[in-house]
């Protein structure tokens, strides 16, 4: 297979060093030069109608956003100029009233800190204005404010009348704001409709600049088309060949700028080749074969690889699940028909296990009573290389592994047997095994036993989780049997105890009737 190395050139052209005068010649012999004669000319109409775009822009719109940025700003100075002189007002009348000087300090203090660096920013801003009207609307506030600052200033008058000359003022001051804020509104408004109509002005002439770019590039992109087309019909031939999941033979070297193109088609060709291999391969299963896709390299390459191994593991899980699937049904199937003596079910559970399993020996261990009634776990099923064993075992809880298992209520697993806990015995002699299980038959939080399997070689994770669902199962076919078997027992016990009471009071009538027969024959006696 074909590796791909850019770096290399197989196209008999010599590897040289390529500076800025390779990608920015001119040659209309060329598809380079002619791409980049295109390029060039819609890079030239694009700067050519950004500069007239922003021209524009700045000379319409730009001029007048700055005027429409100042006319809030100037209401609300406006409103801290009538606020200031309100309160400067109500300062005053407080002092003709109460001839305390602190409230004339104050008044005083709101012009200094309010009223005057308000109206001052005021001034400021209306140098952006260019309306008439405003400008002498302003004038006539700015007179009024200055003969209202200077009547709350002078200190030898007579205070009842200057509260008045105070009052009329700041009437006159409200009237004149009002007004202003009017003529405000309205130089907005026309300033608004001349920003709007320069707007659309300058939408239409975008739109014009555009229409003439887009003809101008069409213009490039049909000349550049025509003169290309010829040159690259037979490619994009195979190409769409290519596209339609067909695989072509290899194109013949060029001598031109597409023969880059046609070495790199060739790559890709016998790249897609050895897919169909891979797609064939894994097809038929085989997920192992040693196929290089891409040299498993890039994005594809790497993919695939990852596909192979991504279906290789959802092969192993479907085995591992239809595995899992059979035997749950095959020990159900054991466990619907031994539910009626738990000696048969014991044994045949645990042949099946180490028979499906593939192991080399298995014990079942089931919780009973000793003749001391103490708790121990009985063993009810032995067996190895497929043949029943008959051992007689009996292991107190928490005795050894199997009494740690079942009184843990954990999984037991060892890799790492030692050479005295237990030996396999077979027809070649006795070996030590690989791994042993124990596993409690346990459901919710009742134990019932405990299976222990020996292995030659190591249980998978899947097996031994196969073990714990199957023990689930068993522990609920055990409980169910033994709470059978009590039942039998009781009711035995029942008709026992019944069938002595039967013979206890057949045996007393009898002797009633005996005793009935003596009186009777006494008192004959007597009176004879």
């Amino acid at each position: 297979m074909a590796k791909v190395k850019h770096r290399s050139r197989k196209d008999g052209q010599p590897s040289v060093k390529k500076g800025i005068s390779y990608y920015m010649q001119i040659n209309n012999r060329t598809i380079q030069g002619k791409l980049t004669m295109g390029c060039l000319s819609m890079s030239v109409l694009a700067f050519i109608m950004l500069v007239t775009n922003n021209w524009l822009w700045s000379n319409s719109i730009g001029v007048n956003e700055p005027l429409m940025a100042s006319i809030p700003p100037a209401h609300q100075y406006l409103g801290r100029i009538s606020d200031g002189a309100a309160r400067a007002a109500s300062m005053m009348q407080t002092f003709a009233l109460t001839s305390d000087i602190s409230y004339q300090n104050k008044s005083i203090e709101i012009i200094k800190q309010q009223i005057k660096p308000s109206a001052d920013s005021l001034a400021a801003l209306s140098a952006k204005w260019e309306s008439d009207k405003v400008a002498s609307q302003l004038e006539n506030y700015q007179r009024s404010l200055n003969v209202f600052i200077g009547i709350l200033q002078t200190t030898n008058t007579d205070q009842t009348a200057k509260v008045k000359q105070v009052a009329s003022h700041l009437d006159i001051l409200a009237e004149q704001a009002s007004q202003l804020r009017q003529q405000l509104v309205q130089y907005q408004q026309s300033a608004f409709k001349s920003i709007e109509k320069q707007k659309n002005n300058l939408v239409v002439t975008i739109i014009i600049m555009f229409l003439i770019a887009f003809v101008f590039a069409l213009f490039i992109g049909i000349y550049i088309v025509e003169t290309v087309i010829a040159r690259i019909r037979f490619l994009k031939y195979e190409l769409r060949n290519l596209a339609l999941g067909n695989l072509p033979d290899e194109i013949p070297p060029a001598r031109d700028e597409l023969n880059s193109l046609i070495y790199e088609f060739n790559i890709l060709t016998t790249n897609l080749k050895e897919i169909k291999h891979f797609a064939e391969e894994v097809g038929k299963g085989n997920f192992q074969s040693d196929i290089k896709v891409f040299n498993n390299e890039g994005d594809l390459g790497s993919s695939l690889a990852q596909m192979r191994e991504s279906l290789s593991q959802v092969a192993q899980a479907d085995q591992v699940r239809n595995w899992s699937n059979e035997g749950y049904a095959l020990f159900a199937e054991i466990l619907r028909n031994n539910s009626d003596n738990i000696e048969t079910l014991c044994n045949e559970v645990t042949r099946r296990l180490v028979n499906y399993l593939n192991v080399v020996q298995g014990s079942m261990f089931v919780l009973g009573e000793n003749n001391y009634g103490e708790q121990v776990l009985e063993l009810q099923a032995y067996y190895a290389y497929d043949k029943k064993k008959f051992i007689d075992k009996t292991i107190g809880i928490g005795q050894g592994l199997v009494g740690q298992a079942f009184l843990e209520g954990e999984v037991v697993y060892m890799t790492k047997v030692p050479n005295d806990y237990v030996q396999v015995t077979s027809g070649l002699g006795e070996a030590n095994p690989s791994s042993i299980v124990l596993i409690p038959i346990k459901l919710n939080d009742q134990i019932n036993g405990v299976i222990e399997l020996a292995s030659f070689k190591k249980f998978e994770p899947y097996q031994i989780e196969f073990l714990k669902k199957v023990m689930e199962s068993i522990a609920a076919t055990l409980t169910s049997v033994k709470t059978a078997e009590h039942t039998q027992k009781l009711l035995r016990e029942s008709q026992e105890l019944a069938e002595q009471m039967r013979m206890q009071e057949e045996e007393m009538r009898q002797q009633m009737e005996e005793l009935q027969a003596t009186q009777e024959e006494m008192e004959r006696r007597r009176l004879y």
